[in-house]
């Protein structure tokens, strides 16, 4: 699980479950030097996780490019080009100012996700009391070209990326949608959880409405 993380990972684990739930399912390595857990629902998600090269931890919301039950992430993507709400959202929820939006390219290689120069969607990442519509729409352009224009955007695209080594490679890449908080405290894992899942509820709401098929907008 996550013993290579030492005591912090079986704190973060125990309580995940008081915040989350008791289902769950880990990531990271001690290759990656960062590790966490997600409650591992098909679609949205809660993560959580800490890098033990600074003592940050972080925690929040998560939306892979997966396939699930047709592929969330395109249909999100679809529905914020077409009619954005989030930057609305955002102006509307006043306590989401400093809350870090991600959007990533995932590249595959097989069942592994190696790191790339090219994770980064441009303009993220970026705090929310910073997004704009013309960045939010530049961002969904982004993890759009992400997805397969040959298959409605519902499945990988091919794209060249550079390896952390500097080697560069042709293979498949997907978009994943993050919203996170952070912290560098030492206080309870449990206290910062919880203030997390109540600060970022309208976020999760929001992504699965956005994501999930049928919808009611």
């Amino acid at each position: 699980m996550l013993k290579w993380l030492g005591a912090e990972g079986d704190q973060l684990r125990i309580a995940f479950t008081k915040v989350f739930g008791s289902r769950y399912e880990s990531f990271g390595s001690p290759s990656l030097q960062a590790g966490g857990l997600s409650d591992g629902k098909k679609g949205v998600q809660w993560h959580v996780g800490y890098d033990p090269r600074d003592g940050v931890r972080f925690a929040g919301v998560n939306l892979e490019g997966m396939q699930y039950d047709g592929w969330p992430v395109a249909r999100l993507i679809e529905r914020e080009l077409k009619a954005p709400t989030l930057v609305e959202l955002v102006q509307r929820e006043k306590n989401l100012d400093d809350v870090i939006l991600q959007w990533r390219r995932d590249y595959w290689q097989k069942q592994a996700r190696p790191e790339i120069v090219e994770r980064h969607i441009s303009p993220t990442p970026l705090l929310l009391g910073e997004l704009t519509a013309d960045s939010w729409f530049e961002a969904l352009t982004g993890a759009s070209a992400c997805l397969d224009s040959k298959r409605r955007r519902r499945g990988r695209a091919t794209q060249t990326v550079t390896l952390l080594s500097g080697e560069q490679v042709t293979g498949e890449v997907s978009p994943h949608l993050m919203f996170s908080l952070t912290s560098a405290e030492d206080g309870a894992w449990e206290e910062f959880f919880r203030k997390v899942r109540t600060r970022l509820q309208p976020l999760h709401e929001w992504a699965f409405r956005r994501s999930t098929d049928p919808v009611s907008f």
